[in-house]
Formats: structure tokens, C-alpha cells, sequence
């Protein structure tokens, strides 16, 4: 499967691979796990998602 994700985030998430010794592919499945966590723990109690909105998709995209 193809995702596309903004530059910044990807060099997030292999920062944080490379950091805890996971492949790139391992922090992204836990980055999806942690947020459908958190999205669950919102629809429980009631409330929307809080995303940041400071957040903007850069014109560039890193394709996985």
C-alpha cells in the first residue's frame, strides 16, 4: 500500500525509528496505533479530535 506524508512528518518518524531502534515501518504502524488510541479515548468521552492547528501539509510529500 501507498500513503502519501508531508517531508516533515516523515523525518519525524525516521528520526524516531533510527532513535528507538525500530525500522520505519514499525514507528508508522505505532504512530497509527497511538492515534486510533487516542481517537477512541475522544469518542468515549465525548469530544473531537484535537488536532493542532498549527499544523499545515508542506508542498512536499515523502512517498512510503
Amino acid at each position: 500500500m501507498k500513503i502519501r506524508i508531508p517531508k516533515e512528518m516523515y523525518d519525524k518518524i525516521s528520526d524516531y525509528a533510527l532513535a528507538n531502534d525500530m525500522t520505519f515501518d514499525e514507528a508508522i504502524l505505532l504512530c497509527f496505533k497511538l492515534g486510533e488510541a487516542v481517537e477512541a479515548t475522544s469518542m468515549a468521552m465525548g469530544s473531537k479530535q484535537p488536532w493542532s492547528p498549527q499544523y499545515e501539509p508542506t508542498s512536499e510529500d515523502g512517498e512510503l
